[in-house]
């Protein structure tokens, strides 16, 4: 990999954005919302800062991560009423453990978009910040009602258990909205189509 994208790479992070289910960057990252992340963050991490790792190579770990932020985020949509009381505020679980999730893979999207750019695929890096801006989308828009979470209690049924946040939006909507105006100055950067392809001289007889 060349010097130019791998120290591209080294800056293509969002560490401080979000911190409600990690360590700060200072420290070894730990996800306590989506635990199974943990490992390819971590190695990602690795990767990037090792000048010897392939573009490809930290493509590939993205879309795994990627794919792990996706699965979760659907896992913590079915979050039982048992889990969401002893949440507290329910900031890693339910409906905003959804947000977290797909804020996350917001923002390693917008990191596959920077990298596919670097290559010179602009089809495969406008889809990558398009999707991020898509991800960041619910957790924008969303707006709580009185009762943010009424879930039926599988043990005991007819009881249910609520939450609320400290405000009627998201607790991760700062960082989505962070992330929407990365994702979108990057795809407002990258071209619609493929540079043009260098025609080699004809051979004089």
């Amino acid at each position: 990999m060349s010097r130019a994208i791998w120290t591209c790479a080294l800056a293509l992070g969002f560490a401080s954005i979000l911190t409600g289910g990690a360590r700060a960057a200072r420290d070894t990252f730990s996800d306590t919302v989506c635990p199974s992340a943990t490992e390819p963050v971590r190695v990602f991490d690795t990767l990037k800062n090792d000048q010897s790792t392939s573009v490809d190579t930290m493509i590939a770990s993205l879309k795994k991560i990627m794919e792990i932020y996706d699965s979760c985020a659907a896992e913590r949509l079915t979050d039982t009423a048992e889990a969401l009381e002893s949440a507290g505020l329910g900031v890693g679980h339910g409906v905003e453990g959804s947000h977290y999730a797909q804020v996350r893979e917001a923002q390693f999207a917008v990191v596959l978009g920077r990298l596919y750019r670097l290559l010179e695929d602009f089809r495969e890096a406008r889809s990558a910040f398009e999707h991020a801006l898509k991800l960041t989308e619910a957790t924008i828009e969303f707006k709580e009602a009185s009762q943010i979470a009424s879930r039926s209690n599988n043990v005991h049924k007819g009881s249910s258990s609520s939450h609320r946040a400290s405000s009627d939006t998201s607790n991760y909507r700062e960082a989505a909205l962070q992330i929407r105006d990365a994702a979108q100055t990057e795809l407002d950067r990258t071209p619609k189509t493929m540079p043009a392809l260098r025609q080699a001289p004809l051979s004089t007889p």
